[in-house]
């Protein structure tokens, strides 16, 4: 058995070499800013940090508990999307669970801003690149009905500067009642692999086959569905109606405390 003194040596060592290969994933992250601005598409990747995190947590193993892995790489990650573009985000939080959600995934390094309805957060979306909104998920009450607002956008949805849902919080769950939001920015949502669809349709029964998030009525009745995939558009059954897409985000991970729960 090593002694203290030695035990507290080799994590010297270690944070010494942690550190060195942050500062080089710093740079290595510039470069890719610069690469970035030499073709269109957005400096914020929700869904490549999905499958950066699907892939720690394959790998990962005790005592590293699953939730510690990822509040690390979040903090990562968001500290890397500041250094390419100052970020932002608009939080409607009626509660202090996704107070709490939002706070966890900006990390320090992203810049929260709390407003007092979803029309807030989402207000000149189109217009800015530079933020994200963070809002109660889709069926969550009446606190959950923001997505109607989406569909006063111009355009099928699929079109880039519209704003979409493109994320789902938390990413790394533990259970089914887990406090969830969603996150909207100006961007089309790209496909991480397992991912899950929204659309909304203008029928009075609700489509088959899809899993129902919520229903508003105003004049006609529509209906914010859920299908398993990335789609950009929906089954042809669906298409027979006034439709739209919202988003889509990347499916959660199940965890417990301590291992990868998957």
């Amino acid at each position: 058995m090593p002694s203290l003194d030695e035990l507290r040596a080799e994590i010297d060592v270690i944070d010494r070499q942690l550190h060195e290969l942050l500062i080089r994933r710093v740079a290595i992250g510039h470069q890719v800013a610069e690469a970035k601005s030499k073709e269109p598409g957005p400096a914020f990747r929700p869904a490549r940090e999905a499958q950066i995190m699907r892939r720690l947590l394959d790998h990962n193993r005790p005592p590293l508990a699953a939730q510690t892995l990822g509040r690390v790489w979040r903090s990562i990650m968001s500290a890397n999307l500041s250094q390419q573009l100052p970020f932002t985000a608009r939080v409607f939080a009626p509660d202090t669970a996704i107070r709490d959600l939002a706070r966890d995934y900006c990390t320090a390094a992203t810049r929260v801003e709390s407003v007092e309805t979803a029309s807030d957060a989402l207000e000149d979306g189109a217009d800015a690149q530079d933020h994200i909104c963070i809002l109660p998920m889709i069926g969550a009450g009446e606190a959950g009905r923001w997505w109607p607002l989406l569909l006063d956008q111009k355009g099928n949805g699929r079109n880039a500067g519209l704003q979409s849902v493109v994320a789902r919080l938390p990413f790394f769950e533990t259970g089914p009642e887990s406090p969830r939001a969603m996150i909207v920015a100006a961007q089309t949502p790209e496909a991480s692999g397992q991912d899950r669809t929204i659309f909304a349709v203008n029928c009075k029964t609700p489509p088959s086959g899809a899993a129902v998030l919520d229903s508003w009525r105003n004049g006609s009745v529509w209906h914010a569905v859920e299908l398993e995939g990335f789609h950009e558009r929906p089954p042809a059954d669906m298409r027979s109606v006034p439709w739209k897409r919202l988003g889509a985000y990347a499916v959660p991970v199940r965890v417990t405390g301590t291992v990868d729960g998957h």
